[in-house]
């Protein structure tokens, strides 16, 4: 399930780079078991490497926002093609290979919907520049949470 649920929380953050060696596991000495390690590598995520002028070029219109937004490539793969995450969700959807998914969209859901306002607060909140040293800039805070937004709403089909 982990797996599943990861799937659709890189979707809504745009991580365009989790791949096979972006997963790991934790080995228990004692019992001799495994489970997951906690998440890593998501410095890809919400197109950190633009630049605001870039994403305000994205921002210009609602269909350039939405088509840039939900036409972001990821690297799972199906039958070994890389896809967008539109496409790649479109495709499990079609081959009926996405009764886990499903799941995991439903915990997703009701978790994201029940943080949302958190979620943005969160963001508006990162300081711009901490020290000299730029963190974030008032343009990506709005591109983070008005891709999320477009991304929620389509996988959810919701209208926050």
């Amino acid at each position: 399930n982990l797996f599943w649920e990861m799937l659709v929380i890189d979707f809504i953050i745009n991580n365009n780079d989790r791949n096979k060696n972006n997963w790991g596991l934790l080995y228990n000495k004692d019992d001799k078991s495994y489970k997951p390690a906690p998440i890593y590598d998501n410095g890809s995520s919400f197109v950190s490497k633009h630049t605001d002028e870039k994403l305000l070029g994205i921002m210009l219109t609602k269909s350039k926002m939405i088509n840039s937004v939900l036409n972001g490539m990821c690297y799972y793969t199906i039958d070994n093609i890389v896809m967008n995450f539109k496409k790649f969700f479109e495709t499990l959807h079609a081959r009926n290979l996405d009764n886990n998914l499903n799941s995991a969209i439903d915990i997703v859901k009701d978790k994201i919907v029940d943080s949302w306002n958190s979620i943005v607060k969160f963001i508006k909140e990162i300081p711009n520049d901490e020290e000299g040293l730029k963190i974030i800039s008032n343009v990506q805070k709005k591109f983070f949470v008005e891709s999320m937004r477009i991304r929620i709403n389509y996988i959810f089909n919701l209208n926050l």
